[in-house]
């Protein structure tokens, strides 16, 4: 029996078909000589067919953005616009002026160059591996693998990609739980840089977190503008991490410190400043360096050398023709975000309610400030620990000791 025969299509029109398990339509339709499919991600017939013609008129203007074609820095481009138009505060900005993400830039030293298409399974795991074998951390790797997950998603909204690839995240640690006692914030403010004491100060005395103690300018401390009164002992802080404003208080120290500073600033804007090889004022951006150097000198932290995954010590790299080789090391120790836990502490140690702490502090919600919470339950077990330890040591008749009651036999519980 001969077969029907089948009407041929107009060449260049494309074509639409269906997959098993799928209600969507599909189409196919050929991108500089290669044949390109995939979803409309519509059911309709008619929608699909103005789908298809869309995107063969992309292909005549020249404009079609073909997936296998898709390279990872024009996606890293798109996750960066994204990360400026949103404001987003983690954002970096260079001595060269370029806005720059430490998450990304280690992205770009080993998927520079790649097609989005090469980036799949295999690829992920040989980062991470890569990664593992430079001595960084799980959190460190996730948060890189998160970007490159939402660079992806970019990509598919702007429907320049069909496909992502499975990301498979590592297992973090814990949350960190280190505080500073009062001795080791004694012990390591004596030991800061003369230009560092006040963000420090300002971290153990308010909690605030980093970013906004570098940002904070004078006119929010200034009482000539009518923001703050340091002898009210209030500072209004109005750059947040969430946007809300917030009032923190200046106790103790902590108002000499800014009348000192103050007095030194000759009108320049933020609070901590530094002076340069000119004498010249300074913002503080960051100071990991001098930060992890002074913990280690008060006894708060230690260097390690790095080694890789097969135990080897790994090396900078040499500056220069005469320069020596030098291990990598790598700090571990308290940081400067110990210092808002501690802070939080304090305050509930001291009986304020939580709900003024949450104030002090900015958060938004009670299950955040619970892990701080848990610190502080912590810490007081350690001490009630202590006052019973300190009790069951004293002397025979040093303090009055109710006789424990006899327990008959029948007043045991039954297994």
């Amino acid at each position: 029996m001969r077969k029907k025969a089948v009407a041929l299509r107009d060449r260049g029109t494309g074509m639409l078909f269906k997959r098993p398990k799928s209600p969507y339509w599909h189409c196919q339709f050929y991108a500089h000589g290669l044949p390109v499919r995939m979803s409309t991600k519509e059911t309709d017939d008619k929608r699909a067919e103005k789908f298809l013609r869309k995107k063969i008129g992309e292909v005549l203007a020249d404009v079609f953005k073909d997936p296998r074609r898709l390279r990872y820095e024009e996606m890293r481009k798109a996750y960066m616009a994204d990360y400026v138009t949103n404001e987003r505060k983690s954002l970096r900005t260079g001595k060269d002026g370029k806005v720059y993400l430490d998450k990304v830039n280690r992205l770009d030293g080993f998927f520079r160059n790649w097609l989005a298409s090469e980036i799949n399974t295999d690829a992920l795991q040989a980062y991470i591996a890569d990664q593992k074998k430079k001595g960084l951390s799980p959190g460190t790797i996730n948060r890189s693998l998160a970007a490159l997950k939402h660079m992806f998603h970019l990509a598919k909204d702007a429907e320049k990609l069909t496909r992502i690839p499975k990301f498979d995240m590592l297992a973090e640690s814990a949350p960190r739980k280190g505080v500073f006692e009062r001795e080791d914030y004694a012990a390591l403010y004596q030991v800061l840089p003369a230009h560092l004491k006040l963000p420090v100060a300002i971290g153990w005395y308010t909690g605030a977190r980093l970013g906004e103690i570098l940002g904070l300018t004078w006119e929010f401390v200034d009482d000539d503008h009518g923001y703050t009164d340091l002898k009210k002992g209030i500072i209004h802080l109005l750059k947040t991490k969430n946007g809300d404003p917030r009032d923190l208080p200046i106790i103790g120290p902590l108002g000499l410190l800014l009348k000192a500073r103050e007095a030194q600033r000759k009108d320049f804007a933020f609070v901590c400043f530094r002076l340069n090889e000119r004498d010249e004022r300074e913002r503080i951006q960051s100071f990991r360096k001098a930060w992890n150097h002074a913990c280690c000198q008060a006894g708060l932290g230690q260097m390690h050398p790095v080694l890789d995954a097969e135990g080897e010590m790994q090396y900078q790299k040499l500056r220069g023709p005469r320069s020596k080789r030098k291990p990598k090391l790598m700090y571990t120790g308290r940081i400067f975000h110990d210092l808002r836990r501690s802070a939080i502490c304090n305050m509930l140690e001291c009986g304020i309610s939580q709900v003024q702490a949450m104030r002090f502090s900015g958060h938004e919600t009670a299950s955040v400030f619970k892990r701080y919470a848990s610190i502080f339950n912590q810490r007081s077990m350690q001490a009630a620990a202590q006052k019973l330890e300190n009790f069951h040591n004293q002397p025979l008749g040093a303090t009055s000791v109710l006789p424990v009651p006899e327990i008959a036999d029948e007043d045991l519980p039954v297994n």
